[in-house]
């Protein structure tokens, strides 16, 4: 569904496919994408009765090298 939602909102938007991820020890999923002047990921999981989305964008150029900060930010979050 995210990842429709992302071709629908961003037309000529490339959507990479679906892969297995955890949040904080919960099963995950995450796609890359790449749209005009940004490359992206988002991450979704379910908890409880919510559903949590995370993304991140940066410009192409930059998206690598600040994964640094995404990976910290997955890494501390805590459902309690």
């Amino acid at each position: 569904a995210g990842q429709d939602q992302t071709r629908d909102s961003y037309p000529g938007s490339r959507v990479g496919a679906l892969a297995p991820a955890r949040l904080d020890g919960a099963p995950a999923a995450r796609y890359d994408f790449t749209r005009a002047g940004a490359q992206a990921r988002q991450l979704g999981a379910i908890h409880g009765d919510h559903v949590y989305l995370i993304t991140y964008s940066a410009k192409p150029g930059a998206f690598e090298r600040r994964m640094g900060s995404l990976d910290g930010v997955l890494r501390s979050w805590r459902w309690d």
